[in-house]
């Protein structure tokens, strides 16, 4: 590391500091040639900090405590660079009990989520169904309301604007960026385990609550996946896995609620390769991917529980 001095001078310890932060902002190595500047936060990591001083600040007692701590080392520290590059300090937290902490932790997320993407992404969509889960199991809030959240509406986003013209190009461009090969194994999953609670309906009850929701489930599983199809299809994926008339199942159908479990953990450990899609071309349809991957694992997540397991993360 190369390290020119400017007109301050940091302490060695400062200076470590700010350079871990930069790399893991940037992934790779770093030549500072001149005075060290603050990265710059994106949307994602401004509501990960969030999040973040919100949990410092929530207090919490008896078991509320561990799920704090939980929720806590899942989004990561609070954002605190050098103080001799500091500019600003954000807004105080203010001091909440566990349920409004939980509340704003889920509203920050969801809010906007539309704009935030990358693998730190997938992290802020589990704690924002974890908190929903505590708040619908111990606090009994509104299960539409909460639901709801998990759709957000895409506003229009215009494509940018294209560089290459009809000036002739080698193409390589139009790729840089792009991520769409999750959606494949999302498809093949949410196959399988529609199979999984066709199979398993066959032991419920069909008036009984569950038997109810075991037999919806398939059919939203199955319509999940060719939503999913046609994201990709839109952006150029071919080689699409193709449904089966059977599946091998992880387990006997027999034990229904253990089957349940199984298919929704098979499907939950493919989302997020679906948070991480981008397609530049098309950040409309790259908003709708991570929405669509958003209402599914909440999906899931509420179908593990029906089935009598709770989980407060998945990833």
């Amino acid at each position: 590391i190369a390290i020119m001095q400017g007109k301050g001078t940091l302490g060695r310890r400062s200076f470590l500091a700010l350079t871990a932060a930069v790399a893991l902002t940037s992934g790779c190595g770093i030549r500072v040639d001149s005075d060290p500047e603050l990265p710059t936060l994106t949307p994602t990591d401004k509501v990960r900090n969030r999040v973040a001083r919100i949990l410092e600040n929530t207090q919490a007692a008896g078991g509320q405590t561990s799920v704090r701590d939980r929720l806590s080392k899942a989004v990561g520290p609070v954002w605190a660079p050098p103080s001799e590059l500091a500019t600003e300090s954000p807004s105080p937290e203010p001091q909440r009990d566990f349920k409004d902490a939980l509340t704003e932790i889920h509203s920050a997320i969801t809010g906007d989520f539309p704009n935030l993407a990358g693998a730190t992404s997938a992290t802020l969509a589990d704690v924002a169904v974890g908190t929903a889960l505590i708040l619908l199991r111990d606090f009994k809030a509104d299960a539409r309301k909460l639901t709801d959240s998990f759709s957000p509406v895409i506003s229009p986003t215009p494509a940018p604007e294209s560089s290459s013209g009809d000036d002739g190009g080698d193409g390589k461009d139009d790729e840089e960026g792009q991520k769409t090969d999750g959606l494949a194994g999302f498809i093949e999953a949410c196959h399988k385990s529609s199979y999984a609670y066709q199979r398993l309906a066959v032991f419920e009850d069909e008036k009984s609550p569950y038997g109810m929701f075991v037999r919806d489930r398939h059919d939203l599983l199955a319509h999940a996946a060719e939503e999913a199809r046609s994201f990709a299809t839109s952006v150029g994926v071919e080689n699409l896995p193709a449904n089966k008339p059977a599946w091998q199942l992880p387990s006997d159908p027999h034990d229904t609620k253990k089957l349940a479990v199984e298919a929704e953990s098979l499907l939950t450990a493919t989302l997020p390769n679906v948070f991480t899609f981008a397609y530049p071309k098309d950040p409309q349809t790259e908003k709708e991917v991570h929405a669509f991957a958003l209402r599914h694992l909440y999906e899931s997540a509420r179908a593990t529980q029906k089935a009598g397991k709770f989980e407060l993360l998945r990833f």
